[in-house]
């Protein structure tokens, strides 16, 4: 029978990962910390998540290898932690680590003292030393040397990380001003790849960019600047992103990021906050731009997010791995000889897979140890010209193409997915699809938003306490902020394309939890304080990594309640507490800050409202004019249920055909047809 620890009773994929390992591993918990606390240990905290490949080749060079199980067993403690389920515990660590010098990344391993507090650490170590980093086992037993002889040297390190961290930046006196707009413009154009598209700053590698895109569309719309390079940064990168190896061109979805400057070569695993944030920046580009190639794209998106992340639910879970049977990558690639006998099983004849072969540009050697990578060279109006084709045959073809290669590999055995439902993520979705339904004029993609909506309120809020995460049954973890907001802004976008008073309730209870237990000494946390108890200092985060920040989030979801009339003087004043604490960062970096910098774009434009009343045909016309004329954060209400709890509709004939426009609550009179309206705008 195979052994193993105490992690096989746990919920999360990653920890039944290393369930079976004989590393003796303890869950993020009282149990480790009295452990640690009456035997005098260290403390190991491992951090990662299922579809992290690194993480994976950690374990199986270290976590498995029993000599180094019994170093760690004799000396340490070590803990377990899924960074997706207690991403308040990776964000303080992972500050830790930034504050010893060092990049981030996962896995994430720190050493702690019996107190929590962070000594040393890294991520990635390897079994033998190599590349300047020494090996796992030379740090286990460094460290365990120096807390037996050396000890006050580890706890002077320990007291110095946390003195550093728990430094408060003072609160600024002002609200920021408008110059922070010109100077994300110009931090985004010095960083971009003028050739490839995207931004440069880490190294080789290129993140997906996509809350930086929707900010720069917002700000060339308004024209803040009057740069026309704005608009080329956007489409350049995201036609480079959605041509490129990152993006899986047979059945869709956007990886995590490229290894190269080119977006070729991925790292394949596929996550879903990702494809939520690509999804809405390809929405506005499309109403923007009026490029229906972005439309395509948006679809193609959510085809894949239904057909390989969607629970039956509705809700949706958190990724899929990067590897299948070790390998990473090996389900997504090619020999240029599978490739061929895929497409002639299908009838296609050696002329079209000849430029199937060019238009995917599959070679013998390959672009990827041997094997292809399917991506696109350019447009497929060029490719078109080029060999003579019309746009319909070359769709035909490759069409018919896809069909048969992603048949073949559906065969293949698939990467892990991690079926995880996180809150946060989910809103994400909910708040991409529901803005997505009204700009491609689409119910269908309001009622995914919705479905989704519905599976949080029946499973994540027991007796209606918001948790974060979902699985198998059990919903478990107080939410963070990034929860609670996130979450509220969702439920305020899918009130604006459903008109449904729930979802605004949603949103305000989702408002009044932040307010009740997340403020303290005028300042925003990421913990509620009577979760904090675990962690050695109390928890902010401010920039937007790989989603929008709590605070970002909760900036918008204030900003947004306030211009409906709700609680308006109260959720204005929350709204420059966040700025006054925040806002000082921007000047070291505001390209760090997109989705915050947009909430302070819509806190800084003229207010302007929209009321609509009516029959469900009349409405449903504004709305599609809204959709096509006003971004995200416009402000518009309409009631479908006769029960709106929103100022904007109070006095308002709700049976008369007719559109409000209003500034500051004071409408004019109110127009009769969608034409005047669209006059007015």
């Amino acid at each position: 029978m195979q052994k193993t620890n105490r992690l096989i009773h746990e919920k999360s994929p990653y920890l039944l990962q290393h369930a079976h390992n004989p590393v003796d591993w303890y869950a993020w918990g009282e149990e480790a910390f009295t452990k640690a606390r009456n035997e005098d240990k260290l403390i190991l905290i491992s951090i990662g998540y299922a579809t992290c490949h690194w993480c994976h080749v950690m374990e199986r060079e270290s976590f498995e290898d029993q000599s180094t199980a019994d170093l760690l067993n004799e000396h340490y403690v070590a803990i377990k932690v899924d960074r997706e389920e207690l991403p308040d515990v990776d964000s303080i660590y992972m500050k830790a680590l930034h504050a010893m010098g060092q990049p981030g990344g996962w896995p994430l391993n720190l050493f702690l003292t019996p107190d929590r507090r962070p000594i040393t650490g890294g991520t990635y170590f390897p079994p033998q030393p190599a590349h300047g980093r020494p090996s796992f086992k030379q740090m286990l037993g460094t460290l365990a040397q120096m807390w037996k002889n050396d000890r006050p040297r580890l706890l002077e390190a320990a007291s110095s990380i946390t003195e550093f961290l728990n430094e408060q930046n003072a609160l600024a006196s002002e609200l920021p001003d408008a110059s922070v707009f010109a100077r994300f413009i110009g931090e985004m154009e010095q960083a971009f790849d003028v050739q490839r598209g995207g931004f440069f700053g880490n190294g080789p590698n290129k993140f997906p960019p996509s809350m930086a895109l929707m900010l720069l569309l917002r700000l060339h719309e308004r024209d803040r600047q009057g740069s026309s390079s704005v608009l080329v940064m956007v489409e350049k990168t995201l036609e480079a992103m959605s041509r490129g190896g990152i993006y899986d061109q047979l059945g869709g979805g956007l990886c995590r990021y490229s290894t190269d400057p080119a977006w070729l070569v991925p790292h394949f695993e596929k996550m879903l906050y990702d494809n939520a944030l690509f999804l809405q920046a390809l929405t506005e580009a499309y109403r923007i731009t009026g490029n229906d190639s972005y439309r395509r794209m948006a679809y193609d998106v959510i085809a894949y997010l239904r057909r390989d992340l969607m629970s039956p639910e509705g809700a949706f879970y958190c990724a899929e791995d990067a590897d299948s049977e070790g390998v990473e990558g090996k389900f997504y690639v090619w020999s240029a000889a599978e490739f061929r006998e895929t497409l002639r099983s299908t009838g296609l004849s050696d002329d079209e897979i000849r430029l199937l072969s060019m238009y995917w540009d599959v070679t013998e050697t390959g672009n990827f140890e041997g094997k292809n990578i399917l991506h696109l060279t350019g447009s497929d109006e060029d490719f078109a010209s080029q060999h003579s084709l019309t746009l319909t045959s070359l769709d035909e073809m490759t069409q018919k193409a896809r069909q048969a290669l992603i048949a073949v590999r559906e065969r293949r055995i698939r990467p892990l997915r991690d079926d995880k439902i996180l809150t946060s993520w989910n809103a994400l979705m909910i708040s991409a699809l529901s803005r997505a339904s009204i700009v491609f004029g689409d119910s269908s993609l309001a009622d995914m938003a919705g479905a989704c909506a519905d599976f949080i309120q029946r499973n994540l809020m027991p007796e209606g306490q918001l948790m974060r995460r979902y699985r198998d049954g059990e919903a478990r973890f107080k939410a963070t902020l990034t929860d609670h907001a996130l979450l509220g802004c969702g439920l305020i976008d899918l009130f604006r394309v459903t008109g449904k008073s729930v979802f605004l309730r949603g949103a305000l209870e989702r408002a009044e939890a932040i307010i009740a237990s997340f403020f303290a000494d005028g300042r925003l946390y990421e913990t509620a304080e009577d979760d904090s108890d675990d962690l050695f200092m109390r928890p902010v985060d401010s920039y937007d990594g790989v989603m929008p920040s709590g605070p970002s989030a909760a900036l918008r979801l204030f900003v947004t309640l306030s211009r409906y009339g709700e609680s308006a003087r109260v959720y204005e004043e929350t709204a420059k507490v966040i700025l006054r604490q925040f806002s000082p960062e921007w000047a070291q970096a505001a390209r760090a800050y997109p989705a915050m910098i947009s909430a302070f774009l819509t806190y800084s434009d003229e207010a302007r409202e929209i009321a609509i009343t009516g029959e469900p045909d009349f409405i449903g016309q504004v709305l599609r004019l809204i959709g096509n004329r006003l971004d995200a954060d416009a402000v518009y209400a309409f009631s479908s249920d006769g029960d709106l709890p929103v100022s904007l509709m109070a006095g308002k004939d709700r049976n008369r055909s007719a559109i409000y426009l209003c500034q500051n609550f004071t409408c004019q009179n109110p127009f009769t047809s969608v034409q005047q309206l669209e006059q007015a705008l």
